[in-house]
């Protein structure tokens, strides 16, 4: 499943040629890697701080792009990923499955994890879409991180808050239900600081009760 983040379809496909800011040249150079995965069997799926960053339009910059491949499928041969890499100018940093081009390092990781009834959403580009990871995951785990340290890593809980106004304005696109339930988890057990979050983003909070709602708009 998936759905499309219309946005940056236009900035994305102008830029081609030239693009003007370290984001879209990321994303441009993205969409031309999946594109030549996709040509050869596999799909990827950017995740992570990379996948903030794709979320964020560029608000974030995480150091590198990390990705993943989608799962129940196969690993990708060594050749291949060479062979896709070099193709697009890349060069082997001499750490497994790690490379650069430019300024820009992409890490292959392995088969993607993700929460139940995963919903992938793509960004548009000129070679086609870039698939990122569900954005109701990237937020549980910004949220995650951020107060894995008491008090919360002060980059981290930013990072977090823009996540966080971006599943915001995805609206009805982004599903709070799913990202409380994975929120109270055993996995996270974030749920508390998810819910604090979120509503210093925006009031009245999506994650609110039905009656705190009703009284914040009286």
């Amino acid at each position: 499943m998936g759905s499309h983040l219309a946005p940056r379809a236009f900035v994305a496909h102008i830029c081609l040629v030239n693009p003007t800011d370290a984001f879209e040249k990321r994303l441009l150079l993205m969409g031309r890697i999946t594109r030549l995965f996709q040509d050869r069997g596999w799909s990827l799926v950017v995740v992570g701080g990379s996948a903030l960053e794709f979320y964020t339009e560029g608000q974030y910059l995480s150091g590198d792009i990390d990705v993943c491949r989608q799962q129940g499928q196969k690993p990708i041969p060594p050749n291949v990923e060479r062979d896709v890499m070099l193709a697009v100018g890349a060069v082997s940093t001499g750490t497994r499955r790690q490379w650069k081009i430019g300024d820009i390092f992409i890490d292959f990781l392995g088969e993607i994890e993700t929460g139940r009834d995963p919903v992938f959403r793509h960004l548009e580009t000129a070679d086609g879409p870039v698939q990122i990871m569900p954005a109701e995951d990237v937020l549980v785990e910004r949220v995650f991180v951020a107060y894995s340290r008491t008090p919360p890593e002060t980059v981290a809980l930013a990072a977090a808050k823009r996540m966080a106004a971006a599943a915001v304005a995805m609206g009805a696109d982004f599903d709070w239900d799913k990202t409380i339930a994975l929120a109270r988890g055993a996995e996270y057990g974030i749920e508390q600081p998810l819910r604090d979050l979120v509503a210093e983003i925006i009031t009245p909070s999506p994650l609110s009760p039905p009656e705190d709602k009703e009284g914040a708009e009286k």
